[in-house]
């Protein structure tokens, strides 16, 4: 069985890329063969010694041609496409679609749409009376907008089966009008280690992820210049945009806390886990509806407490407030601030959370998820 999967960008930012990496390690062995299509380059500065799927890079392609060239068996599409795009892929091969965040229910048609200011934890359906109530009138689309957004929803509801990762993205999905029994919610297909690291001796406290607006870097940076306990350091892991970044620099050096804002940039995945080992607390301080948070998943499998804003969507399938980690009210810094300190300070909590992690990373099957993966492709296969 040949798969290609088609994303939006090349490169190793987020979930996505490590889902990918992980279907091609291990995928092969059930008799699926993947490829991958980025409709273009990342527009994040990136080392691409990073980036280890080989993986081709549509541009300016036909992506017509290029689709009936590779003669796949199944197209899963990770991203939005152009709706004739979508369209086209429906009509003519067995169409699998991921629906791993809140963008293919926003009616704006541009790049990392799943952020939205009017709503950023997606409470509201999208229909028509959210779109005049907002969408129209705060200027994000125009009325002509409207029909291809409606008919993206409808190709939503065509394909053979929707992949989701959260109960949260599910719920919204057939809010929306799609089938539940064309819904998989998959597995998070991350291998447990085989053993765990002592707990860390050090306060080091560490953001994974994209540093961009919407995934919080510049609340968890107020969030420390509140923090009681002085004795920490935050490793800020990943890239994103330049702007943003400068201006959390900026604000590192204004509040005098430069000195232990380390920003690490994007690291071969080797050294990026490497980084989890140093880390006594994981901070996910993403301010809209996250479909998942691998980074947060990838802490709880190492034993490492977290701290996390609620109502964030798939944030509730790794965290469970008191018993990994603390939830704390949506945007409140001074609450993240003294859940920081508790954990630093709290030495019971703090061992109460990391050993719960710990017996959760431990009751982990692994095999038995890349099997339902396997049993997903072949089973939509075998219903067409």
């Amino acid at each position: 069985m040949k798969i290609l999967h088609i994303v939006d960008y090349i490169g190793p930012h987020g979930g996505l890329y490590q889902i990918l990496r992980i279907l091609e390690e291990n995928l092969g062995s059930y008799g699926i063969e993947n490829h991958y299509l980025a409709l273009k380059n990342t527009p994040y500065e990136l080392d691409q010694s990073l980036v280890t799927l080989p993986m081709d890079v549509l541009g300016d392609g036909d992506f017509y041609s290029y689709i009936d060239e590779q003669k796949p068996d199944i197209i899963h599409i990770h991203s939005d496409l152009q709706n004739e795009c979508f369209e086209y892929c429906i009509e003519n091969y067995v169409t699998v679609r991921s629906v791993f965040d809140w963008g293919p229910f926003c009616p704006r048609p541009m790049f990392d749409n799943a952020y939205c200011p009017c709503d950023p934890l997606f409470k509201e359906k999208r229909d028509q009376e959210f779109i005049n109530r907002f969408c129209i009138k705060e200027g994000c689309i125009k009325e002509e907008d409207i029909a291809a957004f409606n008919k993206k929803i409808n190709l939503l509801k065509r394909v053979k089966m929707n992949v989701c990762l959260s109960e949260a993205n599910v719920n919204y999905l057939v809010n929306m009008g799609a089938d539940r029994e064309k819904i998989f919610k998959m597995p998070p297909i991350m291998k447990p280690p085989k053993t765990f690291e002592k707990q860390a001796e050090e306060n080091v406290l560490l953001f994974a992820g994209r540093v961009v607006y919407h995934k919080g870097t510049e609340l968890l940076l107020k969030s420390l210049t509140k923090v009681k306990n002085k004795n920490w350091k935050l490793f800020i892991e990943g890239t994103g945009d330049k702007a943003y970044v400068a201006d959390l620099v900026r604000f590192s050096i204004v509040n005098n806390i430069d000195d232990k804002v380390i920003f690490m940039g994007h690291s071969k995945y080797e050294e990026y886990l490497n980084v989890f080992n140093k880390a006594k607390i994981m901070i996910f301080p993403s301010i809209y509806a996250e479909g998942y948070g691998y980074p947060g998943y990838e802490a709880m499998l190492r034993g490492i407490p977290l701290v996390a804003f609620a109502e964030i969507g798939g944030v509730d399938e790794w965290l469970r407030d008191g018993y990994n980690g603390i939830k704390v009210p949506f945007m409140d810094t001074d609450k993240m601030a003294n859940a920081i300190d508790s954990l630093l300070d709290n030495e019971a909590l703090y061992k109460k959370c990391r050993d719960n992690s710990i017996a959760w990373s431990k009751s982990i099957d692994f095999e038995a998820e890349i099997k339902a993966m396997s049993d997903m492709y072949h089973n939509v296969m075998k219903n067409n």
